[in-house]
């Protein structure tokens, strides 16, 4: 009986201790690792929506062509010639806005529609004389131009090529403003006698609305669902004309100046440096 008992009992301890060597054995097992997962690589697909601020530089120029076929004399082919003085100008200012677009990315190419509208105050003008055409010539010029604008829309295609949270691209379209144009010259008899006075005035204006933009940039993802870019755009309103005839003509005889036309075309470009903050849903 004790023979038996005693038995059990070892027979019971080596179970046991069995037992507790799996345990520590599975204990000494070594855990695995997570597998490895890349980081995602940015997707610039989708719509977005942000604020832009920069600097304008505008070049503008004014070409006119003076015609006056009843003035007579030596000294006429220099005053056509002085009213037909063409002259640039320049002005800048600060611009911004708001802008909004949408991608779509393909592999690493991404294509997109960007339309953005901001502040545009450039102003440039210029004054001449009073000159004389020739030394002797009794009568004088004197001229102004102006060129004025308010603000600047713009419909972008964007082509770029992504470096995951990069993204540089070209960009072109058409550009809108609301370009005004003036120029005034007159001639004035300084001789004395009847004639005295003003003896032609040339007074016009006119106005471009369209024109066309292209570009360049580099965008950043931020943080999130933000980026940042940095843009530069080249913007030419093309050109305009207008025409005058020579008003406040004295009285009979008449003056060289009856019938003559002078007609001015007007061109505008700028260049912008600007940068933009997105929201990109």
């Amino acid at each position: 009986m004790k023979g038996t008992l005693l038995g059990g009992l070892v027979a019971s301890a080596l179970v046991a201790g069995a037992g507790v060597g799996e345990v520590a054995n599975a204990a000494d097992m070594s855990v695995k690792a997570p597998a490895y997962v890349a980081p995602g690589v940015y997707d610039w697909s989708g719509f977005y929506i942000g604020l832009n601020a920069g600097y304008a530089a505008g070049r503008a120029t004014q070409d006119p062509s003076t015609v006056a076929p009843n003035c007579t004399g030596p000294a006429c082919p220099a005053l056509v010639a002085l009213l037909s003085t063409s002259s640039s100008m320049s002005s800048s200012a600060f611009t911004g806005g708001f802008e909004a677009g949408a991608n779509l990315q393909l592999g690493s190419w991404v294509v997109g529609l960007e339309g953005d509208i901001e502040a545009f105050h450039l102003r440039s003008s210029f004054a001449i004389g009073p000159v004389k055409p020739v030394a002797t010539f009794p009568a004088s010029v004197t001229g102004s131009g102006s060129v004025s604008t308010d603000w600047l829309a713009t419909i972008r295609p964007r082509v770029g090529v992504a470096f995951d949270r990069w993204l540089v691209y070209g960009t072109g379209g058409v550009a809108f403003t609301n370009e005004t144009d003036s120029f005034s010259d007159t001639v004035t008899a300084t001789g004395g006698g009847p004639f005295t006075g003003s003896i032609g005035m040339f007074n016009g204006t006119s106005s471009r609305d369209v024109g066309w933009t292209v570009g360049a940039g580099v965008e950043y993802a931020v943080a999130g669902q933000w980026t940042l870019k940095a843009e530069y755009l080249h913007v030419d309103v093309g050109s305009v004309s207008a025409s005058a005839g020579a008003t406040n003509l004295p009285p009979p005889p008449p003056s060289g100046l009856t019938g003559a036309v002078m007609t001015t075309s007007s061109r505008l470009t700028a260049d912008i440096g600007r940068v933009g903050l997105n929201y990109r849903f």
